[in-house]
């Protein structure tokens, strides 16, 4: 699964839901669909977002 965002430039970028650090630490429990369902795609974005900043 790819979560797909546009920054505020227009630009789009895509991610692989299984880069996500806060995907990966759940993915021995649960499937990418079911934490892309409880997390929402906003949450998820906030989580690269933040992960590209440090």
């Amino acid at each position: 699964m790819t979560l797909c965002r546009k920054d505020r430039h227009g630009a789009v970028q895509t991610r692989r839901l299984s880069e996500i650090e806060q995907v990966r630490s759940q993915l021995d429990v649960f499937s990418l669909s079911e934490i892309w369902t409880g997390k929402g795609d906003e949450r998820l974005a906030g989580a690269v977002t933040a992960a590209e900043a440090t």
